[in-house]
């Protein structure tokens, strides 16, 4: 007997979102001024029959020796991350990535995952809500996992994948709001409350909030997203 495939409705790739999902009413600039690309959200459910099998989809290049990104509670917003491909439906069950240290109190971060369309540079929002992780202060490096809170597939396709200083505590906030002020030996002081990500010889791309455009760097943060195949 034939194995049923029942698909609802992917958000399509490449920019171009299935008309029956719901739109958001965002609208993000892209890299290039000349084109737009908006927030989309997926259907609740999708269920999908077929062979499948364990992978992990990382191509995070050569570890940069020394090399690290530092974020303080100024960059609150600043998103980086890793872009990956799948050649077949993807089924996302837990992402991860290294820290090699926080001294910022409270901090959570933010995943999305966003469709690629490189060459026109579009980018499509595949995710309901982000991912969260509370990050606790560490010292020495650590790796910190996400797990979806509602089925995630990705279809065929490339993949930003995004991880973003979400929040952190309302004190920390208060005293870095006046840090224009600050004289080099404060500025010293203050720069332990920081988190620091290590960087990979892979391209991918930042941006300073959810509103600011697409920047393409040459460095990754070496994430890795872990799942399940179907063929």
């Amino acid at each position: 007997m034939k194995r049923s495939v029942v698909i609802c409705m992917l958000a399509a790739l490449f920019g171009v979102c299935n008309a029956v999902a719901q739109e958001r009413t965002v609208t993000l600039k892209e890299v290039r001024s000349d084109s737009t690309a908006r927030i989309y959200a997926l259907p609740e459910a999708l269920v999908y029959s077929g062979k499948k099998k364990s992978k992990k989809l990382a191509n995070k290049g050569v570890r940069v020796a020394g090399a690290r990104t530092a974020w303080t509670p100024e960059y609150l917003g600043q998103e980086i991350g890793s872009v990956v491909e799948t050649d077949n439906m993807f089924q996302v069950q837990e992402i991860s990535f290294n820290v090699m240290s926080n001294g910022i109190a409270g901090l959570k971060l933010s995943i999305n995952i966003y469709a690629l369309n490189e060459e026109k540079m579009q980018y499509c929002n595949i995710m309901h809500t982000p991912m969260y992780v509370d990050v606790p202060i560490l010292s020495a490096k650590q790796e910190l996992t996400a797990y979806p809170t509602e089925q995630l597939f990705l279809a065929p396709g490339r993949y930003f994948v995004a991880v973003r200083m979400a929040d952190c505590d309302a004190a920390v906030k208060e005293q870095w709001s006046d840090n224009t002020m600050w004289d080099n030996r404060k500025k010293y002081s203050m720069s332990k409350q920081s988190i620091h990500f290590p960087l990979y010889l892979k391209s991918s791309y930042t941006r300073k909030g959810i509103a600011d455009e697409l920047e393409k760097v040459p460095v990754n943060m070496g994430l890795t997203v872990k799942g399940i195949e179907y063929r």
